[in-house]
C-alpha cells in the first residue's frame, strides 16, 4: 500500500480532510488522537505502536468523530475501502519504493517505526 507520511504539525492537522480522493494512505506521526469532524466520507484507521504492532484498527468510521489509542506512536488513515487493512496485532514495516518516492508497508515486518523528524 502506498503511504504518504505527514510529520508536521500542520499536515497531521489537516490529515484527509479537504480531500476529494487519496490514492493509498496517510501515516501520521507522531499521533494517537484523530478526528473526523471535517470529514465527508467514512475513514479506515490503524493505530500503531513504536515497534510497527497495530495496537487498533478501526473501519468505517463516520464523520464527526474522535479516536485515541494512548499507547499509539503513528496513526494511519485512509478513505474507508474494501481492500486489505491492518488488524489489531499485524506487524508493519515502513519501506522506501525502488523510486524512493513513496512509502510501502509490508505485513510481518519487526522493524522499529521510522523517527521522522
Amino acid at each position: 500500500m502506498k503511504v504518504e507520511i505527514a510529520c508536521s504539525l500542520a499536515a497531521r492537522l489537516r490529515g484527509l480532510a479537504g480531500r476529494d480522493s487519496f490514492d493509498g494512505a496517510l501515516l501520521l506521526v507522531p499521533c494517537n488522537d484523530v478526528h473526523t469532524f471535517t470529514m465527508y466520507r467514512q475513514i479506515d484507521i490503524a493505530f500503531v505502536a513504536v515497534d510497527g504492532t497495530v495496537l487498533e484498527s478501526l473501519r468505517d468510521v463516520p464523520p464527526r468523530r474522535r479516536m485515541r489509542n494512548r499507547k499509539a506512536a503513528a496513526v494511519i488513515e485512509r478513505f474507508s475501502s474494501r481492500e486489505w487493512w491492518p488488524a489489531a496485532g499485524d506487524v508493519l514495516e515502513l519501506s522506501h519504493s525502488r523510486d524512493g518516492r513513496q512509502f510501502v508497508w509490508g505485513g510481518d515486518g519487526h522493524e522499529s517505526m521510522p523517527s521522522v523528524q
